[in-house]
């Protein structure tokens, strides 16, 4: 009689599929059902499992998932609410009406899944009047830019504005805290206001890479080096753009600042300082 570990040995040094279903077909013959969760357990975890990947980390290929799409989004919503400055009930509400696809900005800045934010707007309604948003309408909402009732967009409304100043939820329990709790929504939206002017920020600094290009000119063309950091940079019209133009494309960031070693003149300066 074989012992287990005989068993599985035999099963995962096999040279081809066919062999191996041929010696799994052998437990049953070889081994009484008292060893057989031992066997499968062990050659699942010695063959099977390396393979495994944890389909929680993916998503399908989308347009939705894109960066540019958020960034729509979220254009959207700075010019609706005045750069998060004002986030009335009724500017909220106007903005879905206006920008239905700005939702996705406001459910990403609180931090909920569509089915929560969908599960958050019975918090609002009464037993009088339900009003609870269903997931269907929030993703028509963010990914097509359907265009909600105007009862949807002041319970949406109603609840993106009691779910940032604390209302919604209430008090959490001992050792949890809310998903607004976070750095960039632990004041508020006047945290998301003062992110959200980091582009106004990047956007200053731009110019000044005007200024330099003329200055580096002046000098007789030393190549000017941009060295860059912070999700303001990541507006490409008024701010990065201009920035590539007035670098000639030498633009590094931190990922890739060793990079810039290779960029003339760095190779040529390299091991050129005096001993």
């Amino acid at each position: 009689m074989a012992t287990v570990e005989e068993t599985v040995n035999a099963i995962i040094s096999t040279g081809s599929w066919d062999e191996r279903v041929a010696q799994m077909r052998l437990v049953a013959q070889r081994h009484g059902t008292a060893e057989h969760t031992r066997i499968y357990a062990e050659v699942a975890n010695q063959v099977y499992v390396p393979h495994l990947a944890p389909d929680l980390a993916y998503v399908h290929s989308m347009d939705f998932y894109e960066l540019s799409t958020f960034q729509a989004s979220y254009r959207a919503t700075l010019e609706a609410t005045q750069g998060f400055t004002d986030m009335s009930q009724e500017t909220v509400t106007r903005a879905l009406l206006d920008q239905p696809r700005s939702l996705l900005t406001f459910r990403t800045v609180l931090g909920l899944l569509t089915k929560e934010l969908a599960s958050a707007t019975t918090l609002v309604s009464s037993s009088s009047s339900p009003r609870r948003v269903s997931p269907g309408v929030i993703e028509g909402m963010e990914r097509h830019g359907t265009r909600p009732s105007e009862d949807t967009a002041m319970t949406l409304a109603l609840t993106i504005v009691k779910a940032m100043d604390g209302t919604l939820f209430g008090d959490p329990p001992d050792g949890l805290r809310t998903k607004q709790d976070k750095f960039d929504t632990r004041d508020g939206w006047a945290t998301a206001a003062a992110l959200a002017r980091d582009g106004g920020t990047a956007r200053d600094k731009a110019h000044r890479f005007e200024r330099l290009r003329a200055e580096s000119v002046r000098l007789g063309g030393v190549p000017l080096v941009g060295v860059l950091a912070g999700l303001g940079w990541a507006r490409v019209n008024d701010t990065l753009g201009p920035v590539i133009r007035d670098t000639d494309g030498r633009v590094f960031t931190l990922s890739n600042l060793t990079q810039m070693l290779t960029v003339s003149p760095f190779p040529q300066l390299i091991g050129a300082a005096p001993a």
